[in-house]
């Protein structure tokens, strides 16, 4: 697996102060506050980059051969 480097970062900042982890606890258990983004969020699109293509041709299932 690679990092980007933001996954302790972000760590660094939820864990190093009492107002990073509460911020952390609100945004866990509050509604999304811009309703256009979450709309944008939940809607069906083409996948972005780094997103699995869809396989076209779908290879043959393998038989297993026991002589």
């Amino acid at each position: 697996m690679v990092s980007c480097g933001y996954e302790p970062t972000a760590v660094m900042d939820g864990f190093g102060s009492l107002g990073g982890f509460w911020g952390m606890v609100r945004g866990t258990f509050k509604s999304y506050r811009d309703p256009e983004a979450l709309r944008a969020l939940n809607e069906d699109g083409p996948p972005g980059p780094g997103a699995p293509s869809p396989i076209e041709h779908p290879v043959q299932a393998l038989k297993e051969t026991c002589s």
